[in-house]
């Protein structure tokens, strides 16, 4: 009876992992090429070539490396001309891997995008297999649905990026660290270690790690010592292991980057972030540098990281300082809050989710009040992870990078599942929790990534609060390739894309964008042309609609561009919409529109497109 009741556990786990799958693959197959995206493989495959990371070295390289091998193993083709430690040419070499792999670019991100959903796939499972250990199988099956038929876990599932994989190996080295505090042997502690080690090799979220496990170590012993009983973690050799679980994160990070550049002293680097220059610069096209530990006894200190690691830590902390443009009530703003993550994620998970969450909240507040071990474990690195995300505020309201997050926040429920299962009546709660979830996906399908809860008003009211990656990150460009060949009355056609790939890359050969409807920046060369005195139809990017910069492309490569300014130009006046990113309309120019009047130079209309990208705010009409 036992082992039959084991084997429909396995077999359901094994329906969500098979749902996860055919779900994501519709992703993995049908988009294209998204923004990051096309720059995260080529800097993957380069560190197999050269043995160098200094090609996007914003993140480290372990997800990186494994989406990029199977790919490697292929014999892609690579150009490095344009690669340069001196910037970041991460997005030069992305366009040239385009260029060079030419149709069979797709067929390699799909070989990437296996990878990145099979690590997705091996986060279901830790969480089914941790919570199984903690709480039984049937809540080991409700935590496993909440991850592995999530639309933002599927979206993320089914792109060659770092978000996914950073969870799974957060998630995997906490456990194993649990594990050590349960049994605090070597073995265990050198498992941990390695683990750490792996997860710091991912994002550089993951340092939030490090203070988390100390806490929860301590944590670990005050539980003991409140139970009168002798901890395993307690004594001078606990402290050892402690020590040399850290240290051996770091040698594990090092064999990451094979030791490339090690030692440096700290004094000899020359920072541009105002964490580590110290020095505040009002223009983001002058790129600061310095070092504020130079001069100081901490100068010649070497540094036990890699020169590409502490780098990329630099020119990623610049970035958040600077901060970029979000949506949030109808409005593009400037920069995030400290709760923009718990916004976000408020918005982003299915209400099934949410409720589970607010469930055990009450639940350990109400009945228990006394927290494991287990609980501990799960609740403190998540404290840690959104406290520090809470500190960016320059990008913390994407949801990616709240989702290492959420398998902590999901094993949370465990308790409260646990003890529902014993009541009819509750047990058919959490299941209306887990079905709930499963509608969502099925309605959001293939959309996932503009997925918005009942909250926002589903994924119609999600374009009020959601922009870029939460919303539109280029995942429409095949559909409008498909729809743009079906409707033959549909010449000419302008096309302003939020994406990686050039639309005529498709076949989409549209006319040039008229420079009455956009502005121009960051670019000497030509973008626009005058409009035409004939009616024509012209396809629009959400982001691009709403005021955010964008990617025009050229021969030499991205190219930033600025945004629409014609009144016209609203959700409620289009023609129509390809799936939930791109909308056409259809324009008919008037006499004074078709003249050419003026010549706008090049110094008016990058001085108007700064004055508008980082303005604090910039409002738009939605309907």
């Amino acid at each position: 009876m036992r082992g039959c009741y084991q084997f429909r556990h396995a077999g359901a786990f094994l329906a969500l992992v098979a749902a996860a799958v055919l779900l994501s693959s519709e992703c993995l197959r049908s988009n294209p090429i998204m923004i990051d995206e096309y720059a995260h493989l080529p800097a993957g495959i380069s560190y197999l070539d050269l043995g160098r990371h200094f090609i996007y070295r914003e993140n480290p390289p372990l997800v990186r490396l494994l989406a990029a091998l199977p790919v490697w193993m292929s014999g892609p083709r690579m150009t490095y001309d344009r690669a340069s430690s001196a910037d970041r040419s991460e997005w030069r070499v992305g366009t040239g891997f385009i260029a060079a792999n030419g149709a069979r670019h797709h067929e390699l991100f799909v070989r990437a995008r296996c990878v990145v959903l099979s690590l997705s796939i091996l986060c279901g499972l830790l969480i089914f297999f941790w919570a199984s250990e903690s709480h039984g199988a049937a809540a080991g099956i409700v935590r496993a649905s909440l991850w592995l038929i999530d639309p933002t876990v599927l979206a993320n599932s089914g792109m060659a990026t770092v978000d996914v994989g950073t969870s799974m190996f957060g998630l995997g080295a906490t456990f194993l660290f649990w594990r050590w505090l349960r049994d605090p042997s070597w073995r265990n502690a050198l498992l941990a270690g390695v683990g750490l080690g792996a997860a710091q090799a991912c994002k550089f979220s993951m340092l939030a790690l490090y203070p988390a496990w100390l806490a929860l170590w301590l944590l670990s012993m005050a539980l003991a010592s409140r139970v009168d009983q002798a901890s395993p973690a307690l004594g001078v050799r606990s402290w050892v292991k402690l020590g040399g679980i850290f240290l051996l994160s770091l040698f594990v990070l090092d064999c990451v980057y094979t030791f490339d550049r090690v030692g440096r002293p700290l004094g000899a680097y020359d920072f541009k972030s105002v964490l580590l220059t110290s020095r505040v610069v009002d223009d983001r096209h002058r790129v600061p540098d310095g070092n504020r530990f130079r001069g100081t006894w901490l100068a010649g200190i070497p540094v036990p990281l890699p020169e590409d690691y502490v780098r990329g830590f630099d020119s990623q902390k610049w970035e958040e300082e600077w901060g970029f443009m979000r949506l949030t009530r109808g409005r593009l703003v400037h920069g995030g809050s400290w709760y923009s993550p718990l916004e976000t994620l408020a918005y982003k998970l299915p209400l099934g989710t949410l409720a589970l969450l607010s469930a055990s909240a009450v639940y350990w507040f109400v009945r228990s009040r006394r927290l494991r071990l287990f609980e501990c474990a799960v609740l403190v690195p998540a404290l840690f992870l959104l406290l520090v995300l809470g500190t960016q505020t320059g990008l913390n309201w994407a949801v990616r990078y709240a989702l290492p997050t959420l398998p902590f926040l999901i094993l949370a429920v465990g308790g409260p599942v646990q003890a529902a299962w014993g009541c009819p009546m509750w047990r058919w709660g959490v299941l209306a929790c887990v079905f709930w979830n499963g509608f969502a996906v099925v309605g959001a399908r293939p959309h996932f990534l503009s997925y918005g809860n009942e909250l926002v008003g589903g994924q119609d009211g999600a374009r009020r609060e959601f922009a870029g990656s939460n919303y539109d990150w280029g995942q429409d460009l095949y559909r409008l390739a498909r729809w743009w060949g079906e409707h033959s009355e549909v010449r000419p056609l302008a096309v302003l894309y939020y994406g990686a790939l050039d639309p005529g890359f498709l076949g989409i050969n549209g006319t040039g964008i008229p420079d009455q409807f956009i502005e121009v920046g960051e670019s000497v060369s030509p973008t626009t042309t005058s409009m035409p005195a004939k009616p024509f139809y012209l396809a629009i990017s959400f982001n691009i609609l709403i005021g955010q910069p964008a990617n025009v492309h050229f021969d030499s490569g991205l190219r930033m561009t600025a945004f629409v300014r014609s009144p016209r130009l609203r959700f409620d006046t289009a023609v129509t919409r390809i799936g939930r990113t791109i909308y056409i309309f259809h324009i008919v120019p008037t006499a004074a529109e078709a003249r050419s009047d003026k010549d706008v130079t090049y110094d008016e209309l990058r001085s108007s497109f700064r004055e508008a990208s980082f303005n604090e705010s910039w409002k738009f009409t939605l309907l």
